[in-house]
């Protein structure tokens, strides 16, 4: 499991400055989720949205500062 996060670790350090500003996974059933399904699911996630399967999604709620 290691080598998978330091994986998942190097993907998100591969991402332009800038282009990642907060990651949170919810796991809805702590008691069957394992860590490497968990890891798994992500690294899926990631290499849908390389392939350019997925859209940008804005709530509107959110306020960006600038300095």
């Amino acid at each position: 499991m290691k080598s998978e996060c330091r994986a998942l670790s190097e993907r998100f350090a591969e991402l332009p400055v800038g282009k990642l500003l907060d990651v949170k996974f919810f796991i809805k059933n702590t008691g069957e989720a394992t860590p490497d399904m968990v890891l798994e699911e992500i690294h899926l996630l990631l290499d849908a949205r390389e392939k350019g399967c997925s859209a940008p999604l804005s709530f509107g709620d959110a306020t960006i500062v600038s300095n």
